[in-house]
């Protein structure tokens, strides 16, 4: 699985197009995203605003061909995705305070 969060704004507004990441291409030029181990170094970047913000959990096994996994430094690689990511790759959506009692 990969990991995106996201907050509940943009969300709203992405969904409508039934893909993801306009913001982040726009801002970045690719969709931050990150496995389970990588999620777990990150999100204490979230937690302040933790009710702000969604886990969105994605079937890679569809996208396998448009993961770039980068790295942030030497130890650590992510995964990043350089196109819109359509909806239906979404297999979860919780919120990052419900992925936190897991």
């Amino acid at each position: 699985m990969i990991y995106h969060v996201i907050d509940k704004k943009t969300w709203d507004k992405e969904k409508e197009n039934n893909s993801f990441g306009q913001s982040e291409i726009k801002q970045y030029g690719f969709i931050h995203s990150s496995n389970l181990k990588g999620l777990y170094k990150i999100i204490d970047r979230f937690t302040a605003e933790i009710e702000n913000y969604l886990v969105l959990i994605i079937d890679e096994s569809q996208l396998i061909d448009r993961i770039v996994y980068e790295e942030k430094d030497k130890e650590k690689l992510f995964p990043h995705f350089y196109e819109l990511i359509d909806i239906k790759h979404i297999i979860e959506i919780i919120t990052l305070a419900e992925f936190l009692k897991k």
